[in-house]
Formats: C-alpha cells, sequence, structure tokens
C-alpha cells in the first residue's frame, strides 16, 4: 500500500510540473499582422506576392495561441519558402510537409496538426507553393 501513495506522490508531482512548464511556455499571438508576403522561390519559380488580408487572417488564425517551442527538427526550412509578415517577421514552411512552422525572428517552432496543416498548405498553394519542395 505505501508503494501505491508513493507512485501516486510522483505521479501527482509530475503532473503539477508538467501543468507549470505548459502554463509558461509562450504563445504565438499574431496581433501585429498587418500584411503579408508570400515568397516561394524552387525549381523555376520565383514567386514574391502580396498575400491577401482574407488569407494573412486565415494564416494568423491558424497559427495564433500555439505553443512556441525551440527544437532541431529534420524537416528542412528555408527563406524561399516562407511568409513575410509587416516586412520584418518571416515564417518558415518545411519543406517536406511536416506539419510545423519556424518562426525565424524568434528561432521557435510551432506545431500544427494534420488538419491545421493541410488548411495551410492550401492557403499557400493559392500563392504558387507546392510541397514537398526538398
Amino acid at each position: 500500500m505505501k508503494y501505491f501513495f508513493a507512485a501516486l506522490a510522483v505521479i501527482l508531482v509530475a503532473l503539477c510540473c508538467a501543468g507549470i512548464v505548459t502554463a509558461v511556455l509562450p504563445k504565438a499571438d499574431f496581433a501585429f499582422a498587418d500584411e503579408g508576403e508570400a515568397v516561394f522561390r524552387y525549381g523555376e519559380r520565383d514567386a514574391v506576392q502580396p498575400i491577401s488580408s482574407e488569407d494573412l487572417s486565415r494564416i494568423c488564425d491558424l497559427l495564433d495561441g500555439k505553443r512556441l517551442y525551440s527544437d532541431d527538427p529534420s524537416c528542412g526550412f528555408s527563406d524561399d519558402v516562407s511568409v513575410v509578415m509587416n516586412g520584418t517577421e518571416r515564417f518558415c514552411f518545411a519543406c517536406d510537409s511536416c506539419p510545423v512552422v519556424y518562426w525565424k525572428n524568434k528561432n521557435k517552432f510551432i506545431k500544427l496538426s494534420e488538419k491545421e496543416n493541410e488548411e495551410l498548405k492550401g492557403i499557400l498553394a493559392l500563392y504558387g507553393f507546392e510541397f514537398p519542395c526538398l
């Protein structure tokens, strides 16, 4: 019985620590995004074009509130497959279609669900993006 309570105590402490860590991890905030530019340079394509306010809003809605985290994924990110918001904030998209976005200025990553990733790639396709683009 004492092992049960010891195990229960360890589990409760671990859950509390996980809750604290989750609470302090920064979240993406896209209130700043007024304009966006799509950049897709791959193969024969060299497209840099403004993003409509509607599409920018959809992209921001997909990313807003997501946890920012540090990592070293092998997805492959490039400035040539990105969106630049307000002329300075660059968001690079995984060239191999992983559901991960790299916020270059913050050196942080944002994980999306597969459904969110499909929606994002659909929006980007309107601007000539194609995935994978390795």
